[in-house]
Protein backbone atom coordinates (compact mmCIF):
# COMPACT_ATOMS: atom_id res chain seq x y z
CA UNK A 1 0.00 0.00 0.00
CA UNK A 2 1.62 3.38 -1.06
CA UNK A 3 -0.19 5.46 1.35
CA UNK A 4 0.10 8.58 -1.21
CA UNK A 5 4.42 8.47 -0.34
CA UNK A 6 6.70 8.57 -2.89
CA UNK A 7 10.61 7.72 -1.64
CA UNK A 8 12.97 10.59 -2.31
CA UNK A 9 14.82 10.12 -5.53
CA UNK A 10 17.75 7.09 -5.30
CA UNK A 11 20.33 7.28 -7.66
CA UNK A 12 22.32 4.11 -8.18
CA UNK A 13 25.40 3.35 -10.12
CA UNK A 14 24.53 -0.11 -11.93
CA UNK A 15 27.27 -1.52 -14.66
CA UNK A 16 25.15 -3.13 -16.94
CA UNK A 17 22.91 -1.56 -19.94
CA UNK A 18 19.87 1.44 -18.99
CA UNK A 19 17.18 -0.54 -20.53
CA UNK A 20 18.01 -3.64 -18.85
CA UNK A 21 18.17 -1.60 -14.65
CA UNK A 22 14.37 0.19 -15.97
CA UNK A 23 13.12 -2.89 -16.26
CA UNK A 24 14.11 -4.39 -13.19
CA UNK A 25 13.13 -1.56 -11.02
CA UNK A 26 10.33 0.26 -12.64
CA UNK A 27 10.19 3.91 -13.03
CA UNK A 28 10.56 4.79 -9.70
CA UNK A 29 14.56 5.44 -9.49
CA UNK A 30 16.65 7.11 -11.36
CA UNK A 31 19.38 5.02 -13.59
CA UNK A 32 22.13 6.67 -14.75
CA UNK A 33 24.95 5.09 -16.72
CA UNK A 34 28.25 4.52 -15.67
CA UNK A 35 30.35 6.51 -17.98
CA UNK A 36 28.64 9.53 -17.15
CA UNK A 37 30.34 9.48 -13.50
CA UNK A 38 32.83 11.50 -12.88
CA UNK A 39 36.11 10.70 -11.37
CA UNK A 40 38.48 7.94 -12.64
CA UNK A 41 39.54 4.69 -10.95
CA UNK A 42 39.95 4.73 -7.42
CA UNK A 43 37.93 8.45 -6.86
CA UNK A 44 34.84 9.12 -6.03
CA UNK A 45 32.19 9.54 -8.24
CA UNK A 46 31.22 13.07 -8.56
CA UNK A 47 34.75 14.77 -7.07
CA UNK A 48 35.32 16.82 -10.19
CA UNK A 49 39.16 16.79 -11.84
CA UNK A 50 40.74 14.73 -14.10
CA UNK A 51 44.31 14.52 -12.26
CA UNK A 52 45.64 11.26 -10.51
CA UNK A 53 47.94 12.84 -7.83
CA UNK A 54 46.82 16.29 -5.14
CA UNK A 55 48.02 19.82 -6.77
CA UNK A 56 51.52 21.01 -5.06
CA UNK A 57 52.82 17.67 -3.56
CA UNK A 58 55.68 15.89 -5.35
CA UNK A 59 57.46 12.67 -4.72
CA UNK A 60 60.14 10.12 -5.69
CA UNK A 61 59.76 7.72 -8.50
CA UNK A 62 63.27 5.85 -8.07
CA UNK A 63 66.48 7.47 -6.16
CA UNK A 64 67.31 9.70 -9.03
CA UNK A 65 63.59 10.68 -10.41
CA UNK A 66 61.32 13.09 -9.25
CA UNK A 67 57.70 13.63 -9.52
CA UNK A 68 55.86 16.57 -9.37
CA UNK A 69 52.03 16.96 -9.25
CA UNK A 70 51.14 20.20 -11.04
CA UNK A 71 48.05 22.11 -10.40
CA UNK A 72 45.93 20.53 -12.56
CA UNK A 73 46.74 17.35 -10.56
CA UNK A 74 49.01 15.80 -13.83
CA UNK A 75 52.42 14.10 -12.20
CA UNK A 76 55.46 15.23 -14.11
CA UNK A 77 58.70 13.68 -14.15
CA UNK A 78 62.46 15.02 -13.62
CA UNK A 79 65.46 14.06 -13.35
CA UNK A 80 67.28 15.18 -10.24
CA UNK A 81 69.90 18.05 -11.32
CA UNK A 82 74.09 17.82 -10.88
CA UNK A 83 74.53 19.70 -7.86
CA UNK A 84 71.74 17.86 -5.77
CA UNK A 85 71.41 14.27 -7.50
CA UNK A 86 69.61 12.12 -4.97
CA UNK A 87 65.88 11.96 -4.77
CA UNK A 88 64.66 11.19 -0.68
CA UNK A 89 61.20 11.72 0.43
CA UNK A 90 59.60 14.34 -1.33
CA UNK A 91 62.98 16.03 -2.95
CA UNK A 92 66.28 16.05 -4.90
CA UNK A 93 69.22 16.07 -1.93
CA UNK A 94 72.72 16.02 -2.37
CA UNK A 95 72.79 12.57 -0.59
CA UNK A 96 70.45 10.28 1.70
CA UNK A 97 71.35 11.04 5.30
CA UNK A 98 73.24 8.36 7.18
CA UNK A 99 75.75 7.52 3.71
CA UNK A 100 79.29 8.33 2.99
CA UNK A 101 81.46 8.94 0.30
CA UNK A 102 85.17 10.06 -0.77
CA UNK A 103 85.64 13.84 -1.44
CA UNK A 104 89.34 13.42 -2.62
CA UNK A 105 90.95 12.35 0.35
CA UNK A 106 88.21 13.05 2.97
CA UNK A 107 85.83 11.20 3.72
CA UNK A 108 82.00 13.08 3.85
CA UNK A 109 78.81 11.84 5.69
CA UNK A 110 75.45 12.77 5.10
CA UNK A 111 73.17 14.81 7.52
CA UNK A 112 70.30 16.43 6.36
CA UNK A 113 70.05 16.00 2.83
CA UNK A 114 73.89 17.63 2.50
CA UNK A 115 77.13 16.28 2.76
CA UNK A 116 79.36 17.40 5.85
CA UNK A 117 83.28 17.03 5.66
CA UNK A 118 84.65 14.10 8.23
CA UNK A 119 87.94 12.61 8.68
CA UNK A 120 91.23 13.36 6.20
CA UNK A 121 92.28 9.62 5.32
CA UNK A 122 96.00 9.17 5.21
CA UNK A 123 96.27 6.69 2.97
CA UNK A 124 93.71 7.59 0.86
CA UNK A 125 89.67 6.60 0.43
CA UNK A 126 87.51 4.39 -0.95
CA UNK A 127 83.71 3.62 -0.96
CA UNK A 128 83.10 6.36 1.62
CA UNK A 129 85.68 4.86 3.63
CA UNK A 130 89.40 5.72 4.36
CA UNK A 131 91.95 3.33 2.94
CA UNK A 132 93.79 0.87 5.56
CA UNK A 133 96.66 -1.16 5.51
CA UNK A 134 96.07 -5.04 6.25
CA UNK A 135 99.12 -6.74 4.87
CA UNK A 136 102.37 -5.91 4.53
CA UNK A 137 105.33 -7.80 2.64
CA UNK A 138 108.87 -7.46 2.13
CA UNK A 139 111.68 -8.21 -0.80
CA UNK A 140 115.46 -8.07 -0.81
CA UNK A 141 115.39 -4.52 -1.23
CA UNK A 142 111.64 -3.60 -1.80
CA UNK A 143 108.32 -3.35 0.41
CA UNK A 144 104.47 -3.73 -0.26
CA UNK A 145 101.16 -3.13 1.18
CA UNK A 146 98.10 -4.34 0.88
CA UNK A 147 95.26 -2.01 1.23
CA UNK A 148 91.84 -2.64 2.56
CA UNK A 149 90.49 -2.13 -0.82
CA UNK A 150 92.34 -5.15 -1.94
CA UNK A 151 94.58 -2.97 -3.78
CA UNK A 152 98.75 -3.49 -3.14
CA UNK A 153 101.16 -0.54 -3.16
CA UNK A 154 104.76 -1.10 -3.37
CA UNK A 155 108.22 1.29 -2.97
CA UNK A 156 111.75 0.80 -2.81
CA UNK A 157 113.66 -1.29 -5.68
CA UNK A 158 112.13 -1.73 -9.04
CA UNK A 159 114.42 -2.84 -12.01
CA UNK A 160 114.39 -6.18 -12.30
CA UNK A 161 117.18 -6.73 -14.80
CA UNK A 162 119.47 -4.91 -11.95
CA UNK A 163 120.16 -7.82 -9.39
CA UNK A 164 121.92 -6.37 -6.94
CA UNK A 165 121.81 -9.38 -4.41
CA UNK A 166 123.54 -8.02 -1.13
CA UNK A 167 121.12 -4.99 -1.33
CA UNK A 168 123.98 -2.66 -0.27
CA UNK A 169 124.92 -1.20 -4.52
CA UNK A 170 122.68 1.75 -5.19
CA UNK A 171 122.12 1.95 -9.23
CA UNK A 172 121.72 5.43 -9.67
CA UNK A 173 119.48 5.13 -12.73
CA UNK A 174 116.54 6.79 -12.48
CA UNK A 175 113.55 4.95 -12.35
CA UNK A 176 115.29 1.96 -10.78
CA UNK A 177 113.71 2.52 -7.48
CA UNK A 178 110.46 4.60 -6.01
CA UNK A 179 110.91 6.08 -2.49
CA UNK A 180 106.52 6.33 -1.50
CA UNK A 181 104.04 3.68 -2.18
CA UNK A 182 102.78 3.61 -5.90
CA UNK A 183 100.22 1.03 -7.04
CA UNK A 184 99.99 -2.03 -8.06
CA UNK A 185 98.31 -2.19 -11.45
CA UNK A 186 95.14 -4.27 -11.98
CA UNK A 187 94.65 -5.59 -8.52
CA UNK A 188 91.63 -5.10 -6.51
CA UNK A 189 91.30 -8.66 -4.44
CA UNK A 190 94.76 -9.23 -2.70
CA UNK A 191 94.74 -10.44 1.00
CA UNK A 192 98.25 -11.02 1.44
CA UNK A 193 101.76 -10.08 -0.37
CA UNK A 194 105.14 -11.20 0.10
CA UNK A 195 108.49 -10.17 -2.06
CA UNK A 196 111.47 -11.91 -3.26
CA UNK A 197 114.77 -10.78 -4.47
CA UNK A 198 113.67 -8.46 -7.28
CA UNK A 199 109.64 -9.72 -7.39
CA UNK A 200 106.32 -9.79 -5.62
CA UNK A 201 103.25 -12.18 -5.56
CA UNK A 202 100.11 -12.27 -3.70
CA UNK A 203 97.75 -14.59 -2.68
CA UNK A 204 93.96 -13.00 -3.80
CA UNK A 205 90.43 -13.85 -1.93
CA UNK A 206 89.59 -16.07 -3.90
CA UNK A 207 92.99 -17.90 -2.99
CA UNK A 208 94.75 -17.48 -6.44
CA UNK A 209 98.02 -16.72 -6.03
CA UNK A 210 99.24 -13.52 -8.80
CA UNK A 211 102.94 -12.89 -9.55
CA UNK A 212 104.99 -9.68 -11.29
CA UNK A 213 108.67 -8.42 -11.57
CA UNK A 214 112.02 -10.41 -12.43
CA UNK A 215 111.23 -13.70 -14.00
CA UNK A 216 114.66 -14.95 -15.05
CA UNK A 217 114.28 -17.87 -12.83
CA UNK A 218 110.63 -18.74 -13.99
CA UNK A 219 109.99 -17.75 -10.36
CA UNK A 220 106.52 -15.94 -11.32
CA UNK A 221 105.18 -19.43 -12.67
CA UNK A 222 103.79 -18.32 -15.40
CA UNK A 223 105.39 -20.92 -18.11
CA UNK A 224 108.51 -18.49 -19.50
CA UNK A 225 111.08 -16.01 -18.23
CA UNK A 226 109.30 -13.02 -19.48
CA UNK A 227 109.24 -10.07 -16.68
CA UNK A 228 106.23 -8.96 -16.00
CA UNK A 229 105.46 -5.33 -14.67
CA UNK A 230 101.63 -6.33 -13.77
CA UNK A 231 100.14 -9.27 -12.16
CA UNK A 232 99.97 -12.83 -13.91
CA UNK A 233 97.82 -15.32 -12.42
CA UNK A 234 99.85 -18.75 -11.48
CA UNK A 235 97.93 -21.81 -12.38
CA UNK A 236 97.49 -24.05 -9.76
CA UNK A 237 95.83 -27.09 -9.03
CA UNK A 238 93.71 -26.34 -5.94
CA UNK A 239 93.03 -23.65 -4.05
CA UNK A 240 96.08 -21.59 -1.52
CA UNK A 241 96.18 -22.18 2.02
CA UNK A 242 99.74 -20.46 2.69
CA UNK A 243 102.14 -18.68 0.57
CA UNK A 244 106.02 -18.14 0.88
CA UNK A 245 107.80 -16.21 -1.76
CA UNK A 246 111.64 -16.98 -1.30
CA UNK A 247 114.61 -14.79 -3.60
CA UNK A 248 113.85 -16.54 -6.39
CA UNK A 249 111.15 -19.11 -6.10
CA UNK A 250 108.45 -19.51 -4.25
CA UNK A 251 105.91 -22.30 -2.91
CA UNK A 252 102.65 -22.61 -1.40
CA UNK A 253 100.79 -25.30 0.69
CA UNK A 254 97.38 -26.08 -1.75
CA UNK A 255 93.86 -27.06 0.18
CA UNK A 256 94.72 -30.73 -1.24
CA UNK A 257 96.75 -30.68 1.10
CA UNK A 258 100.39 -31.33 -1.39
CA UNK A 259 103.05 -28.33 -1.60
CA UNK A 260 104.14 -27.09 -4.95
CA UNK A 261 106.94 -24.97 -5.73
CA UNK A 262 108.58 -22.97 -8.76
CA UNK A 263 111.32 -20.84 -9.92
CA UNK A 264 115.03 -22.04 -9.52
CA UNK A 265 115.69 -24.78 -7.92
CA UNK A 266 119.00 -25.36 -7.18
CA UNK A 267 119.69 -26.50 -3.86
CA UNK A 268 116.59 -29.04 -3.88
CA UNK A 269 114.45 -26.26 -2.83
CA UNK A 270 111.12 -27.61 -4.40
CA UNK A 271 111.38 -31.21 -2.80
CA UNK A 272 110.83 -33.07 -5.47
CA UNK A 273 114.30 -34.88 -5.32
CA UNK A 274 115.75 -33.01 -8.33
CA UNK A 275 118.47 -29.82 -7.91
CA UNK A 276 121.46 -27.91 -9.56
CA UNK A 277 122.17 -24.96 -10.73
CA UNK A 278 120.27 -25.01 -14.22
CA UNK A 279 117.40 -26.04 -12.48
CA UNK A 280 114.44 -24.12 -13.09
CA UNK A 281 110.93 -24.75 -13.11
CA UNK A 282 108.36 -22.18 -15.14
CA UNK A 283 105.25 -23.94 -13.56
CA UNK A 284 104.33 -25.15 -10.60
CA UNK A 285 105.98 -28.38 -9.31
CA UNK A 286 103.61 -30.50 -6.63
CA UNK A 287 105.19 -32.77 -3.85
CA UNK A 288 103.08 -34.63 -1.05
CA UNK A 289 104.64 -34.66 2.43
CA UNK A 290 102.82 -37.82 3.52
CA UNK A 291 99.97 -35.50 5.62
CA UNK A 292 98.28 -32.43 4.80
CA UNK A 293 100.58 -29.06 4.67
CA UNK A 294 99.12 -26.37 6.18
CA UNK A 295 101.99 -23.86 6.35
CA UNK A 296 104.96 -23.05 3.84
CA UNK A 297 107.84 -20.67 4.56
CA UNK A 298 111.25 -20.23 2.12
CA UNK A 299 113.84 -17.44 2.06
CA UNK A 300 116.79 -18.08 0.20
CA UNK A 301 117.49 -21.82 -0.78
CA UNK A 302 115.53 -23.89 1.29
CA UNK A 303 111.78 -24.46 2.32
CA UNK A 304 110.20 -25.63 5.29
CA UNK A 305 106.60 -26.77 6.15
CA UNK A 306 104.13 -27.56 8.83
CA UNK A 307 102.04 -30.76 8.44
CA UNK A 308 99.10 -32.08 10.43
CA UNK A 309 99.07 -33.11 12.91
CA UNK A 310 101.49 -30.37 14.10
CA UNK A 311 104.91 -31.67 12.61
CA UNK A 312 107.46 -29.38 10.47
CA UNK A 313 109.95 -30.93 8.04
CA UNK A 314 112.35 -28.96 5.80
CA UNK A 315 114.26 -29.29 2.94
CA UNK A 316 116.66 -27.51 0.31
CA UNK A 317 120.20 -25.80 0.91
CA UNK A 318 121.69 -26.93 3.94
CA UNK A 319 125.24 -25.46 4.08
CA UNK A 320 124.92 -23.80 7.08
CA UNK A 321 122.33 -26.81 9.10
CA UNK A 322 119.71 -24.26 8.43
CA UNK A 323 117.72 -27.63 7.63
CA UNK A 324 118.38 -29.18 11.50
CA UNK A 325 118.82 -32.36 10.57
CA UNK A 326 122.43 -32.05 11.93
CA UNK A 327 124.49 -32.28 9.23
CA UNK A 328 125.26 -29.33 6.59
CA UNK A 329 124.04 -31.57 3.08
CA UNK A 330 121.34 -29.91 0.76
CA UNK A 331 118.40 -32.23 0.85
CA UNK A 332 115.95 -32.78 -2.28
CA UNK A 333 113.51 -34.21 -0.57
CA UNK A 334 111.84 -32.96 3.22
CA UNK A 335 113.82 -34.35 6.27
CA UNK A 336 111.40 -33.86 9.14
CA UNK A 337 113.07 -31.38 12.20
CA UNK A 338 110.31 -30.36 14.15
CA UNK A 339 108.07 -33.36 16.37
CA UNK A 340 104.47 -33.37 16.97
CA UNK A 341 103.29 -29.88 18.83
CA UNK A 342 105.06 -27.30 16.18
CA UNK A 343 103.05 -24.11 15.61
CA UNK A 344 104.93 -22.18 13.08
CA UNK A 345 108.48 -22.86 11.58
CA UNK A 346 109.80 -19.70 9.81
CA UNK A 347 112.90 -19.63 7.27
CA UNK A 348 115.63 -16.93 7.07
CA UNK A 349 118.63 -17.11 4.54
CA UNK A 350 120.71 -19.16 6.43
CA UNK A 351 118.70 -20.16 9.61
CA UNK A 352 115.61 -21.60 10.44
CA UNK A 353 113.25 -21.49 14.02
CA UNK A 354 109.94 -22.90 14.96
CA UNK A 355 107.92 -22.85 18.38
CA UNK A 356 105.36 -24.77 20.00
CA UNK A 357 102.94 -23.19 22.62
CA UNK A 358 105.86 -22.25 25.12
CA UNK A 359 109.32 -22.83 23.41
CA UNK A 360 111.36 -21.03 20.59
CA UNK A 361 113.64 -22.95 18.79
CA UNK A 362 116.17 -21.95 16.42
CA UNK A 363 119.15 -23.62 13.96
CA UNK A 364 121.34 -22.87 10.97
CA UNK A 365 123.95 -19.64 10.26
CA UNK A 366 124.42 -17.62 13.79
CA UNK A 367 127.72 -15.32 12.25
CA UNK A 368 125.38 -12.38 12.89
CA UNK A 369 123.91 -13.77 16.72
CA UNK A 370 120.89 -14.48 14.77
CA UNK A 371 120.09 -17.39 16.68
CA UNK A 372 119.41 -15.68 19.87
CA UNK A 373 121.87 -17.55 22.06
CA UNK A 374 124.00 -14.57 22.82
CA UNK A 375 126.89 -14.88 20.78
CA UNK A 376 128.34 -15.26 17.25
CA UNK A 377 130.55 -17.89 16.23
CA UNK A 378 129.70 -21.22 14.41
CA UNK A 379 126.23 -22.89 13.03
CA UNK A 380 123.98 -24.62 15.59
CA UNK A 381 123.02 -28.13 12.98
CA UNK A 382 120.23 -29.26 15.03
CA UNK A 383 117.01 -27.25 17.13
CA UNK A 384 118.68 -25.27 19.92
CA UNK A 385 115.98 -23.60 22.56
CA UNK A 386 116.30 -19.85 22.84
CA UNK A 387 115.89 -19.18 26.37
CA UNK A 388 116.04 -15.25 25.96
CA UNK A 389 112.55 -14.32 24.92
CA UNK A 390 109.10 -15.43 26.67
CA UNK A 391 106.13 -16.12 24.89
CA UNK A 392 106.00 -15.86 21.32
CA UNK A 393 103.08 -15.43 18.69
CA UNK A 394 104.62 -15.24 15.74
CA UNK A 395 107.73 -15.73 14.02
CA UNK A 396 109.73 -13.31 11.12
CA UNK A 397 113.58 -13.87 9.79
CA UNK A 398 115.01 -11.72 7.80
CA UNK A 399 118.54 -12.05 5.68
CA UNK A 400 121.09 -12.27 8.93
CA UNK A 401 118.02 -11.20 11.94
CA UNK A 402 115.08 -12.90 13.76
CA UNK A 403 112.07 -11.46 15.11
CA UNK A 404 109.50 -12.81 16.71
CA UNK A 405 106.11 -11.16 18.59
CA UNK A 406 105.40 -11.78 22.34
CA UNK A 407 102.57 -12.44 23.88
CA UNK A 408 101.88 -8.40 24.29
CA UNK A 409 101.91 -7.56 20.56
CA UNK A 410 105.52 -6.33 20.85
CA UNK A 411 108.52 -6.52 18.04
CA UNK A 412 111.36 -8.18 19.55
CA UNK A 413 114.02 -8.62 17.46
CA UNK A 414 118.09 -9.46 17.17
CA UNK A 415 120.71 -10.27 15.17
CA UNK A 416 122.62 -8.21 12.48
CA UNK A 417 122.32 -4.73 12.88
CA UNK A 418 125.15 -3.19 10.57
CA UNK A 419 122.71 -0.99 8.34
CA UNK A 420 120.50 -0.64 11.57
CA UNK A 421 117.56 -2.77 10.82
CA UNK A 422 117.22 -3.91 14.57
CA UNK A 423 115.65 -0.35 15.00
CA UNK A 424 117.66 0.31 18.44
CA UNK A 425 119.26 3.85 16.98
CA UNK A 426 122.38 2.32 15.94
CA UNK A 427 124.15 0.81 13.09
CA UNK A 428 127.81 0.06 11.81
CA UNK A 429 130.37 -2.30 10.64
CA UNK A 430 130.22 -5.01 12.76
CA UNK A 431 127.29 -4.23 14.96
CA UNK A 432 125.17 -7.02 16.05
CA UNK A 433 122.28 -7.20 18.58
CA UNK A 434 123.01 -10.84 20.43
CA UNK A 435 120.16 -10.03 23.17
CA UNK A 436 116.48 -9.96 21.94
CA UNK A 437 115.46 -5.89 21.66
CA UNK A 438 112.03 -4.53 21.95
CA UNK A 439 111.50 -2.04 19.07
CA UNK A 440 109.60 0.80 20.27
CA UNK A 441 106.69 1.11 18.05
CA UNK A 442 104.38 -0.13 20.55
CA UNK A 443 102.10 -2.98 19.84
CA UNK A 444 102.27 -4.63 16.43
CA UNK A 445 99.87 -6.66 14.13
CA UNK A 446 101.98 -7.12 11.00
CA UNK A 447 105.98 -7.50 10.41
CA UNK A 448 108.12 -8.00 7.33
CA UNK A 449 111.81 -8.00 7.14
CA UNK A 450 114.22 -7.47 3.97
CA UNK A 451 117.64 -8.48 3.29
CA UNK A 452 118.71 -5.56 5.40
CA UNK A 453 115.54 -3.48 6.30
CA UNK A 454 112.43 -4.18 8.22
CA UNK A 455 108.82 -2.60 8.74
CA UNK A 456 105.85 -3.41 10.81
CA UNK A 457 102.45 -2.82 10.90
CA UNK A 458 101.19 -1.13 14.58
CA UNK A 459 97.74 -1.62 15.86
CA UNK A 460 96.43 2.10 15.23
CA UNK A 461 96.83 1.35 11.31
CA UNK A 462 100.50 2.96 10.94
CA UNK A 463 103.82 1.07 9.09
CA UNK A 464 106.99 1.72 10.11
CA UNK A 465 110.28 0.93 8.39
CA UNK A 466 114.09 1.44 9.14
CA UNK A 467 117.27 0.20 8.16
CA UNK A 468 119.10 0.17 4.54
CA UNK A 469 117.60 2.75 2.17
CA UNK A 470 119.78 2.94 -0.65
CA UNK A 471 116.27 1.73 -2.94
CA UNK A 472 114.02 3.90 -1.05
CA UNK A 473 112.44 0.54 0.79
CA UNK A 474 111.51 2.27 3.57
CA UNK A 475 109.17 4.20 1.71
CA UNK A 476 110.35 7.67 3.48
CA UNK A 477 110.45 9.79 0.14
CA UNK A 478 114.31 9.49 0.27
CA UNK A 479 117.46 6.83 0.25
CA UNK A 480 118.74 8.02 3.76
CA UNK A 481 118.81 4.96 6.21
CA UNK A 482 117.19 5.03 8.90
CA UNK A 483 118.56 2.57 12.28
CA UNK A 484 114.96 4.01 14.25
CA UNK A 485 111.39 3.45 12.97
CA UNK A 486 110.21 5.82 10.65
CA UNK A 487 106.50 6.01 9.40
CA UNK A 488 106.21 5.09 5.57
CA UNK A 489 104.94 8.34 3.62
CA UNK A 490 101.91 8.15 1.88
Amino acid sequence: MNNGLRPAAVTLIFFGTASACTALLGNDFEVVDETNVQGGSGGEAGAGGSGSCEPGTSSCADSTTLVECSSAGEPIESQCPAATPVCVGDGCRECEDSTTHCNGAVVEHCDGGTWAAGQSCDIGCDAGACLEVVDIGAGAAHTCAVLSNGSVRCWGYNKPDLLFLDGLDDPAEPGSYVTTPTPVEALDDAVQVSGGDAHSCVLTATDEIKCWGWNGAGQLGTGDFVNANSPATVTLSSNVVSLAVGMIHNCVALASGSVACWGLNEHGQFGNGEGGSNVFEVDPVEISLGTPATTVSSRYGHTCARVTPAEAGCWGYNLDGQLGNGTQTDSTTPVFVLGEGVQEIATGDGHTCGRDASTLVCFGRNNNGQLGLGTTGADVLTATIVTAVGAVTRIVLGGNMSCIVDGSDNLVCWGRNVEGQIGNGTSGFNVYQLTPFTVPIGAVQDVALGHSHSCALTTDGTVMCWGLNNHGQLGTGDIIAQSAPQAVVW
